[in-house]
């Protein structure tokens, strides 16, 4: 703060949380830790010899010196490793990231992990660049050199981008085809994440189209390769039209529910649904409840095990059997 003024008090919290994920990390991993067939004195005095460096970073409260901490962190993974190999045994390895040693400018943005920034319109995680992809820093920003009479102070560029716009992430970003996107993007995050697409409904008789809000989920879509709906060559991915695979989607056979959540009845009347769709969306859709066993269950769950394999239209029709 002496140094810094008042606008750097952030700093302090994030060497502190940041420390704290490192020991978390190294602390999940000692967990993890399965000796081999070949335990030895060598394998378990690493394993103890990590141990003491974890608790001398969390006893000794590493963020009063964070460059040692890392440091203490990152060696005490370098033990737990080589314990593993000794023995011939296995233990996850921690996501740490640089130390000062590796990347200079974590002696002053020791923290700097845990910032999202903004650049050109864009969210800017750090630590999906600076740990898990590895990025230093200089790749993106102007390096902190000195200038005046014996290094008196920074230059004026110090931490500025290196990049003129979102198209220079495009150096990293979506350019390699054969690039797997759960590099970046994995799959267990996006697997329960929905994103809003508002898709044209038809009125009654089709004459009174209205955009309605749907949600677009990933998870049914996981079996998909990403490149079939993002295109792979800009950094905005560009979705492809619905109707690419869905145009046919109107089968007898097919599960409703696997795409539509939501039950007709929340925002339709018994009458209507029974009616049959084209009567008040037109010919945009076949769909009709003597279509398919599985519209009706849409609503009838609770009939799932009622005469299975048999269509309800051969009993019921119209809702009136």
């Amino acid at each position: 703060m002496a140094c810094h003024g008042d606008a750097y008090r952030g700093m302090v919290s994030l060497r502190i949380a940041e420390t704290n994920r490192r020991a978390r990390e190294v602390e999940s991993a000692l967990a993890s830790f399965r000796p081999g067939s070949e335990p030895s004195a060598l394998s378990d005095s690493l394993v103890s010899a990590a141990r003491a460096n974890l608790d001398l970073v969390v006893d000794g409260r590493g963020a009063h010196n964070p460059s040692f901490a890392a440091e203490l962190l990152a060696t005490a993974a370098g033990q737990l490793r080589q314990a593993a190999e000794e023995s011939g045994g296995a233990a996850r390895e921690p996501r740490l990231g640089f130390t000062a040693a590796g990347e200079p400018c974590l002696r002053c943005h020791f923290g700097i992990e845990g910032v999202r920034s903004l650049a050109f319109g864009l969210t800017m995680p750090h630590a999906t660049h600076v740990i898990d992809a590895e990025i230093r820093c200089a790749v993106c920003h102007t390096p902190a050199m000195y200038y005046g009479q014996e290094g008196a102070g920074l230059s004026p560029d110090h931490g500025g981008l290196v990049l003129s716009g979102s198209g220079d992430c495009a150096a990293c970003h979506h350019l390699m085809r054969q690039r797997d996107c759960s590099g970046c993007h994995g799959r267990e995050a996006l697997r329960d994440r929905w994103l809003p697409t508002r898709l044209s409904v038809g009125g009654e008789g089709a004459a009174q189209a209205e955009l309605r809000e749907v949600r677009f989920r990933h998870g049914p879509h996981e079996p998909f390769p990403c490149g079939s709906c993002h295109s792979e060559a800009a950094l905005a991915a560009a979705e492809e039209s619905c109707a690419t695979c869905h145009s046919v989607h109107h089968q007898p056979g097919v599960s409703c529910r696997a795409c539509h959540g939501t039950p007709p009845l929340d925002f339709h009347l018994p009458e209507q649904v029974h009616r049959g769709c084209t009567s008040c969306h037109g010919e945009m859709t076949n769909l009709d409840p003597a279509s398919g066993r599985e519209v009706c269950l849409l609503c009838h769950l609770d009939r799932v095990e009622h005469l299975p394999g048999q269509e309800c239209a051969s009993c019921h029709l119209g809702g009136q059997g």
